[in-house]
């Protein structure tokens, strides 16, 4: 039997786990890797994470008007506190069930209100 290199076992397993549940991120953050960079960048790295995900799911971002609100967010210095409050929530199914997950999430600021939908945050964490 012919021995398979690293990479390409990477790129068997990727193809099949992405057949599986249709979609992938291949940036190279994470949420906690945003955190772990710091405010200083994560505007655009934001912007990376989510331009790494497959085109299934940009469009569910795109039509979420998420895209709209980063340079809001980050002007207000809210952007790196939500990422990281983020990154530290488990949000994964057995915490959270499919019902609940199905709530809007709101953040609040004292100068404006910030509803985001649970499937985007779902996203991000899977």
């Amino acid at each position: 039997m012919a021995q398979v290199d690293d990479a390409t076992q990477q790129q068997i397993l990727n193809g099949k786990l992405l057949q599986e549940i249709k979609f992938n991120n291949t940036s190279i953050f994470t949420l906690q890797k945003l955190a772990d960079e710091g405010e200083s960048s994560i505007k655009n790295n934001f912007i990376s994470y989510l331009n790494g995900y497959t085109d299934n799911i940009k469009l569910i971002i795109d039509r979420s008007g998420i895209r709209s609100h980063i340079n809001k967010l980050s002007e207000e210095e809210i952007l790196f506190t939500l990422i990281k409050d983020f990154s530290e929530t488990n949000l994964s199914p057995t915490k959270v069930s499919n019902i609940k997950m199905g709530y809007v999430f709101e953040v609040e600021n004292p100068r404006k209100l910030i509803a985001l939908p649970f499937l985007i945050i779902r996203l991000f964490f899977n």
